[in-house]
């Protein structure tokens, strides 16, 4: 017996499997990640996820959950934009699992049509850009600058380095894959 999760999705485990799905972690990432591609509701308040897309093989249930039972999941986050660059394509190439407090530090502070860049923003009492960025749900303030190119090189200096600690920290916890991605990120401007 198949089931569709919004409208694409193939749950062809109906009937032969143990638990309730429900209280299932796998099919509720499975679920989700779909739900972040498919749902009109969920891209309406993230716009960001608009134009994304599960690979074919993923539409199915059983196959995600094959895949994912072979990572290190556990207490962590599914992302595809570590090692994707900007694609917007969930699949075992591209996503791996990582700790949700680097899976948020990932999260570009850019905005479409904002003036500043990533990172930046302008004050208009001081005349000044700011930069800060947010660590643990903490916002850390790194300066205020008069040119907004010397702000964001504060920033993706800062960013990018605190990025590495974090692969280094974790390091050993998360697959290999996400440690290089983490290595190697660098913000885009």
């Amino acid at each position: 017996m198949k089931a569709t999760v919004h409208g694409v999705g193939i749950n062809d485990l109906i009937g032969k499997y143990p638990i309730k799905f429900s209280e299932c972690y796998v099919y509720k990432t499975w679920k989700k990640m779909l739900g972040r591609c498919y749902d009109p509701k969920y891209q309406a308040l993230r716009p960001t996820y608009v134009g994304s897309v599960v690979c074919d093989e993923w539409l199915w249930f059983s196959k995600f959950k094959s895949w994912m039972e072979t990572q290190d999941f556990e207490g962590k986050c599914l992302d595809k934009d570590l090692l994707s660059k900007g694609e917007k394509v969930y699949s075992p190439e591209t996503c791996v699992f990582l700790p949700n407090e680097v899976n948020v530090l990932l999260i570009s502070g850019n905005k479409e049509g904002k003036a500043a860049p990533s990172g930046v923003s302008y004050q208009e009492s001081s005349k000044k850009y700011i930069v800060s960025c947010a660590i643990n749900g903490k916002n850390k303030n790194l300066g205020r600058f008069e040119c907004p190119k010397e702000a964001f090189v504060v920033y993706k200096t800062f960013k990018e380095a605190l990025i590495k600690q974090f692969a280094e920290d974790w390091k050993g916890s998360i697959c290999n894959r996400a440690y290089e991605g983490l290595i190697n990120f660098k913000i885009k401007e």
